[in-house]
């Protein structure tokens, strides 16, 4: 790949990402670069690592998921739990690189030691999702990993400088990467399970995202200490979080409180 087709990709991408001016324009932007560089389809997502009771920093937590992929597939991918045994997945969960490319055919013979991986297998080759390239860009405790499927061989497309562009272009359209703006999008697909605060919770988050402690959420509120511990109980239950600090970060990194 010569240096100006080079420079001109990486010139027109940022063009393209520069004008998205929201997080849904921002992915659909997202998804337009992904199939100029010969992608089909797209997954994205964000992990977040999120301190336990004693302010360590112990493992990482979904925060939300996008796609492009067929509905079809992504109903497969749900109801079957593919999501268990996705290399992809796994690894960004385990907040570890995940592999940048991925020939599903040929890693067949990985189901000779993880038999489970075949049910995934056969469902990316029968969708033509037959090469899988990824890339985890990290911002602080934030982790954001862009996922392209493509039907053709990508280290094809632009001859030696194609792992070059790639990881370039990936790690762009992940700096720009933002959760659904509704906060919901796919965010409870995938084994995410989630719910969305209700207003009074949400009226706490609020306060707590301030930098206000519970004492003083419970008097700008008018109502009882006890009240507002309740309330953010009831959220951490809702969003899977252990602490408050956990679920005040997770609802920063699912998009659901103002910054």
């Amino acid at each position: 790949m010569s240096d100006t087709r080079y420079a001109n990709l990486l010139i027109d991408t940022a063009d393209r990402l520069a004008e998205a001016r929201n997080g849904n324009e921002s992915w659909e932007a997202i998804q337009a670069v992904a199939k100029r560089i010969g992608a089909t389809a797209v997954n994205a997502g964000g992990v977040i690592t999120l301190p336990n009771s004693a302010g360590l920093r112990t493992g990482t937590h979904p925060a939300w998921m996008r796609s492009s992929m067929e509905d079809t597939w992504l109903e497969e991918y749900q109801n079957a739990e593919l999501y268990r045994h996705d290399p992809v997945l796994r690894s960004a969960l385990r907040g570890l690189p995940p592999p940048s490319y991925y020939d599903v055919r040929a890693a067949h013979s990985l189901e000779r030691t993880e038999p489970q991986l075949a049910p995934l297998h056969d469902g990316l080759l029968r969708h033509d999702y037959r090469f899988v390239l990824a890339h985890m860009w990290y911002e602080k405790n934030l982790g954001k990993c862009i996922v392209l499927g493509c039907s053709t061989d990508p280290r094809d497309l632009f001859g030696p400088g194609t792992e070059r562009a790639f990881s370039t272009i990936s790690a762009m359209l992940a700096m720009r990467l933002q959760p659904p703006d509704d906060g919901v999008g796919e965010a409870s697909a995938f084994g995410i399970d989630w719910l969305m605060p209700n207003p009074q919770e949400f009226d706490v988050l609020c306060y707590l995202a301030r930098g206000l402690n519970e004492a003083e959420v419970a008097e700008r509120l008018e109502i009882s200490l006890t009240e507002v511990r309740r309330r953010v109980r009831n959220v951490a239950h809702k969003m899977g979080a252990e602490t408050p600090d956990q679920t005040l970060a997770l609802a920063l990194s699912r998009g659901l409180l103002p910054l």
